[in-house]
């Protein structure tokens, strides 16, 4: 898959990171934008439409329907509970919740860019809080919101870096990392020593 088949940077940069995930058989099933949650139906109101000889009644959008697609779902390998993830209501020093579903562990994700002064920035980080609210009461889904950058504090800071991401888009320069890169086997070994 291209950068053109996402619709963010963010999301190009996270699918690396399953990808390494997955040849690990750390998680598998990785679906992009799946599943689509439908949260309001559209409200739909008559018009009355004057003619020359009569009056006619037409549909009009009052309202229209509302939907949350996040951006990734994927599936872990049970043995990694209470090492990589954690059912989404325990909080165990972990960074990933999933959802227990039937007998798998399915995490369901929207990358985000850092929240910063950019407006569209922001209001996205918005939407997304009254979303992930909404999908859990309607549907008792948890989504988790993984924030997708070069700085601390970010998912690639927190767990590892995918070797993709150290080159720039065009793969001609390193790219500029503010943070100490680990890998994925540095990520592994420091998460099985510290839960066994």
């Amino acid at each position: 898959m291209t950068l053109g088949d996402f619709d963010s940077k963010e999301e190009f940069y996270f699918y690396f990171y399953l990808k390494e995930l997955e040849k690990k058989n750390i998680i598998s099933d990785i679906k992009y934008q799946y599943p689509k949650y439908t949260l309001s139906l559209p409200l739909v109101a008559l018009k009355e439409t004057n003619l020359k000889t009569k009056t006619k009644l037409e549909d009009y959008n009052l309202l229209k329907e509302h939907h949350c697609t996040p951006d990734f779902s994927f599936k872990w390998n049970s043995d990694y509970l209470r090492k990589a993830f954690n059912i989404y209501n325990v909080l165990d020093g972990t960074y990933y919740r999933a959802n227990k579903i039937g007998r798998d562990y399915i995490s369901i994700v929207d990358t985000k860019g850092e929240n910063n002064n950019n407006p569209i920035v922001r209001h996205s980080h918005t939407v997304f809080a009254i979303n992930q609210k909404w999908v859990y009461e309607k549907y008792n889904i948890f989504i988790q919101k993984i924030i997708v950058s070069n700085k601390k504090n970010s998912i690639f800071d927190k767990t590892f870096t995918p070797s993709r991401y150290l080159f720039t888009d065009k793969q001609t320069k390193t790219r500029a990392i503010h943070y100490n890169v680990k890998t994925i086997n540095q990520w592994l070994q420091t998460i099985n020593q510290q839960r066994n």
